[in-house]
């Protein structure tokens, strides 16, 4: 019985392929650090044109203008030593002919292509080299130009091209590659990162956005910026101990290598012959490139010389690649009879266990050119190609100026802008074609693409669109199931109650338990027949702000204004919800139809389109009949700790109940905070320390970033602007701040997130912390609610939190959970990109002058903390009387940029990642155990887990 073989570590490989290089000209002089490597030593030459002369191998090598000769008549001559004709299709390789060459296009190119980088010049490569592997003998798959070999790399074969084909072009070349493979073998898991990662480059240059590809006149710095910024993403993931990251080139760009290339047992891929005038028979490899294979399972300094197999002959070239991601997923057949042929690199990952010292960042890149990138120049042979098949992607293939004119007079700049529009086109097109009912096996024509009907579309497509929705279909398993969720995101919206926001909803969705109109509330409810005030949907900006204290909340749902004596008899009370209008109008005359609306569908189109497009849920209620602090408290930790309002010792000292972020970080997962003002989050105690400052993020310098970049952590929360200011509004949703504003922000959030490529792994969800003292009809629970840890809350309501307030949140292990909306199989496609632009309610602007809401001084005071202020005799309540919205905001800012620097010289100065830094502007005042820490002029609570 023959042995199991051992499972691959390995659940991740990434491919980037760089343009455009030899190995001597890239990683020749590494052999000066490691002799090992079959490089150069500078006794190397080549003859001159015409000469007598030789030309020795230098390590000089920098900023290359213009681009050597690399077209199959010139690696040719550079291989063989001499000029290509068709009687001389195969001879010894010599590798003679590079300095010739290159003069008989310019004088004085041989000083280029006989010249490579030294390894302080490239130092990204020569950490990687000195860290993992190298492969000193990987050839490009076949002698000619860029486009070719990098159709080796995914399918083993050119289908016979050796330059650019316009017919394959345009129809797409059709040999099956290893994305289908690797499909039809079950390998797109779930993850940030799937089974097989290709990761392409910026080949047009603009001074904006230099070209990263390292094909000249690329600077070769920006490639070094570009492989260091992958390596370091890579090192950073969870996935890093199953990645292996393999760094190739396409082909060697004219410049000099001295290892003679292959050219005998080399299999032709699939029997093809290529065109006229060379009939070339794929039968042997082109010239030595640059190979790095980068994995934790490595060892250090690694050299991979020539295969062991399958073959005598068999070498290291790009067809190696589907060769042995087909070994190492176990995948069941090879493209080609070139990846047969051709040797595997499983072999690299060389130890039993995965490195623990793997460089978490790489060196700084040297830069070479000392010019502006020249956006104005022609394109190269490559970009030409690219832009001819993006013109394909956008129907211009039936335009007389394809393919030759289109390119001719481009510059890069312009190219730029066509590329990306036509792709943009191309990606639209196929969304189209997928809501019209195409089969995925379909391919989008542009040309047919626009105004078809389904019958149309399904006939008349002509580039796969199946593959732009492989992250949409690779995760789906066969029952419906949470697991599919990677990353929660919760927003917290301000004070507004079910039915003001989303009761009108019912005449989209008559099975939301919404509003009709029917609903009304008696002006007093010592007579409830008579003067009663009917719920309508006409509610726009509101000013002033309900009440929503605890008091109030009592009247509202009872009926009747909070006494001791009343409270005393809570069981004989029932939540007749009836109690709304009559303490509006003890607030304020008038202000009952302000609780007694609610906004109509057109009003709010955001949430009108979410509600149509995903899920409601109308039954969440406030898990405190209380303000808003209580109840985002209890957001993130099931508990207000005993408060039912501010609490000024446990606001100094911080909420010490543990949190869901402790909980998540004990499950090794992630969480990030993405804030505008100060966050609310830092009310908790824990949440102070130093070791989860790095875990709060400003929202508008990286919450979209982040989205785009696939970063966002396991369980995201977002803070608005609790603020209203008239250069940037409140879009909290609190009163009196618009409506328009929040509908806004939530449209950001969603796009940005629509927008992710981690969209088919999130949960987002949207909810509201109190009721703000609106309008809702369905009775709060008030019996059978769990207290979550036995606090009664102060005097004089003494409340044992044992009800719930109005519609919103929950109560951990009590609380019901809402992974049964996740009721699909598979991640849809349709759902929008864009939200409908929100409707503007407030015609006046922001009164920044205006006093502080309860929340916001709330927000002040916790600035106050945070800065040391709360040993000041204003403290709490001076502090905030008469200060207006915009001196709070001023001075929230200033002091979290003071907490926040303080944190720095904490951890600077080495104090523990539990220490929680409260500045005090008192000298040598430090309780930190760290002497070196305490001669600073700031004081640290010392926190426990306690």
């Amino acid at each position: 019985m023959s042995e199991k073989k051992p499972q691959s570590p390995i659940k991740t490989i990434v491919i980037l392929v760089q343009e455009n290089r030899s190995f001597d000209h890239m990683l020749g002089w590494m052999k000066s650090i490691n002799p090992e490597i079959d490089g150069v030593t500078g006794s190397e030459s080549n003859p001159l044109l015409n000469s007598n002369g030789r030309i020795h191998y230098k390590n000089q090598s920098g900023f290359i203008e213009p681009d050597p000769g690399h077209s199959f008549e010139a690696t040719y001559e550079q291989i063989f030593g001499v000029p290509y004709t068709e009687s001389q299709t195969k001879l010894p390789p010599t590798m003679e002919g590079f300095a010739q060459q290159a003069e008989s296009i310019q004088k004085g190119l041989s000083e280029i292509v006989m010249n490579g980088f030294e390894p302080d010049s490239v130092p990204v490569y020569k950490e990687l080299v000195s860290e993992f592997a190298v492969c000193d003998r990987w050839f490009s798959s076949i002698p000619t130009l860029t486009q070719p070999n990098r159709l080796f790399i995914h399918s083993a074969t050119s289908y016979g091209a050796t330059a650019n084909d316009t017919k394959m072009m345009i129809e797409g070349y059709p040999q099956k590659t290893i994305f289908e493979t690797v499909e039809e073998g079950g390998h797109c898991k779930e993850g940030k990162l799937p089974n097989y990662v290709v990761i392409e480059q910026r080949y047009l240059e603009t001074k904006l956005f230099s070209g990263n590809d390292d094909h000249p006149p690329h600077d070769v710095s920006n490639g070094q910026n570009f492989i260091k910024e992958v390596y370091e993403s890579l090192r950073s993931s969870p996935q890093w101990n199953e990645i292996l990251f393999v760094i190739i080139y396409d082909e060697h760009g004219g410049f000099y290598d001295h290892v003679p290339t292959p050219v005998e047992g080399v299999p032709s891929p699939d029997g093809l012959v290529g065109p006229e005038p060379y009939k070339f028979k794929f039968d042997r490899l082109g010239v030595r490139v640059p190979a790095i294979l980068i994995s934790p399972w490595i060892e250090r300094g690694t050299v991979l010389h020539g295969p062991s197999g399958p073959y005598p002959t068999s070498e290291f070239e790009h067809s190696s690649i589907p060769a042995t991601v087909k070994k190492i997923f176990n995948l069941k057949e090879f493209l080609t009879k070139r990846d047969a042929w051709a040797g595997t690199f499983d072999c690299v990952l060389n130890r039993t266990s995965p490195r623990t010292d793997c460089p978490v960042t790489l060196s700084e890149p040297v830069k070479m050119r000392e010019t502006e990138p020249n956006e104005k120049a022609n394109l190269n042979e490559f970009q030409e190609e690219l832009v001819q098949l993006c013109a394909v992607l956008k129907g211009d293939h039936a335009k007389d100026v394809f393919p030759h004119k289109i390119v001719k007079d481009m510059k890069v700049v312009e190219a730029v802008d066509y590329v990306d529009g036509a792709f943009q086109k191309f990606l639209n097109d196929c969304d189209n074609a997928i809501k019209n009912g195409a089969d995925e096996s379909y391919i989008v024509c542009a040309e047919v693409a626009h105004d078809q009907t389904k019958k149309q579309v399904s006939k008349s497509f002509s580039r796969k669109f199946k593959t732009i929705n492989i992250m949409a279909n690779s995760s789906h398993s066969s029952n419906p199931n949470y697991t599919n969720i990677k990353t929660v995101v919760v927003l917290v919206q301000e004070n507004r109650s079910f039915d003001h926001m989303l009761g009108w909803m019912k005449s989209l969705n008559p099975q939301i338990n919404g509003v009709t109109g029917s609903e009304s509330n008696p002006f007093s409810t010592s007579n409830t027949e008579k003067n009663r005030i009917l719920f309508g949907n006409g509610s726009v900006y509101v000013e002033p702000d309900p009440g929503h204290s605890i008091q109030d909340i009592f009247e509202q749902i009872f009926g009747v204004p909070w006494s001791q004596e009343i409270a005393n008899k809570k069981s004989e009370l029932r939540p007749e919800m009836q109690g709304f209008a009559q303490n509006a109008e003890r607030i304020r005359n008038g202000m009952s139809d302000t609780v007694m609306n609610g906004f109509g569908p057109e009003s709010v189109p955001v949430y009108k389109e979410l509600v149509s497009e995903f899920a409601v849920c109308d039954r969440w209620f406030a898990a405190v009949p209380a303000s808003t602090q209580p109840n985002r408290l209890y957001v993130h930790s099931a508990t207000s700790h005993g408060a039912t309002s501010n609490n000024k010792k446990l606001l100094i000292e911080g909420y010490p109940q543990k949190t869901i972020f402790e909980s998540l970080e004990e499950g090794d997962c992630t969480f990030g905070i993405y804030y505008q003002y100060p966050p609310a989050t830092l009310f908790y105690r824990n949440l102070r320390k130093l070791k989860y400052i790095k875990n709060f993020h400003q929202f508008d310098l990286h919450f979209k970033n982040h989205c785009k970049e696939g970063k966002l952590p396991n369980y995201v929360v977002i803070e608005q602007r609790y603020f209203d200011l008239k250069i940037l509004p409140g879009n909290d949703d609190h009163p009196s701040h618009d409506v328009y504003e929040g509908q806004k922000f939530v449209k950001e959030v969603y796009e940005s997130l629509r927008s992710s490529p981690q969209w088919n792994e999130m949960l987002f969800v949207i909810i509201y912390d109190e009721h703000g003292g609106f309008f809702d009809h369905v009775p709060t629970p008030v019996t059978g609610v769990p207290s979550p840890d036995g606090i009664v809350g102060p005097e004089p309501y003494n409340f044992e939190f044992d009800r719930l307030g109005e519609f919103l949140t929950k109560r951990d292990a009590w609380a019901g959970t809402f992974e049964t909306l996740i009721n699909r199989t598979s991640p849809r496609i349709d759902c929008p990109e864009s939200l409908p632009e929100p409707v503007k309610l407030r015609e006046t602007e922001a009164k920044e002058e205006s006093k502080l809401c309860d929340f916001q001084q709330e927000m002040v005071q916790l600035a106050a903390v945070l800065c040391g202020d709360h040993l000041k005799e204003n403290f709490p309540e001076k502090l905030v009387e008469k200060m207006t919205v915009s001196d709070g905001v001023e001075y929230v800012k200033s002091a979290f940029n003071k907490f926040l620097g303080e944190c720095e010289n904490a951890n600077q100065n080495g104090a523990d990642e539990s220490t929680i830094c409260i500045p005090t502007n008192t000298v040598n005042s430090s309780t930190t155990k760290s002497k070196s820490f305490a001669s600073k002029a700031f004081s640290c609570f010392v926190c426990g887990d306690h």
